[in-house]
């Protein structure tokens, strides 16, 4: 694996902690990583299913440089290594534009190409990933309505 610091997912944008989260574990395993973390989930009178409160307790959880947010970190590098490389040895430049241009490929491995371009430290990528999530955004919300093609 590179050696290259990965950008830390305490300093990842909301939308892209929960596109990893969501696209790489379910919500059991998150379940079992903040019990083992010690980690309460918050009390809830709410409606709002338990999955979900387990999502965003982890999510809550790695907005800051803590045990839970390093374990989480380190299984999504160790989850996604193999696409994290191959990201590594691409050129930035032309990653850039492959996304900007193109569409993200859709299937199992769409979160592990999320996270290794979103953690990638190069200049070129960070420049470019407000535009890049907002077109992940796009072609994942027109996959889910049955609208796949690229506009």
């Amino acid at each position: 694996m590179t050696d290259t610091p990965r950008i830390p997912i305490w300093q990842l944008d909301c939308r892209v902690v929960d596109l990893a989260l969501v696209g790489s574990f379910d919500w059991q395993e998150l379940a079992n990583l903040l019990s083992s973390q010690h980690a309460a989930m918050p009390e809830c009178r709410c409606v709002v299913p338990v999955s979900d409160r387990v999502v965003k307790a982890v999510h809550d959880l790695c907005h800051r440089d803590g045990p839970v947010a390093r374990l989480v970190q380190a299984r999504l590098d160790r989850l996604h290594r193999a696409m994290i490389e191959r990201v590594a040895e691409a050129d930035a430049h032309a990653l850039v534009d492959l996304a900007l241009r193109g569409t993200f490929p859709a299937g199992a491995y769409l979160p592990g190409l999320v996270w290794a371009v979103f953690t990638d430290p190069r200049p070129p990528l960070r420049r470019a990933l407000p535009t890049l999530l907002v077109r992940l955004q796009h072609q994942v919300m027109r996959h889910a309505c049955g609208a796949d093609r690229d506009a």
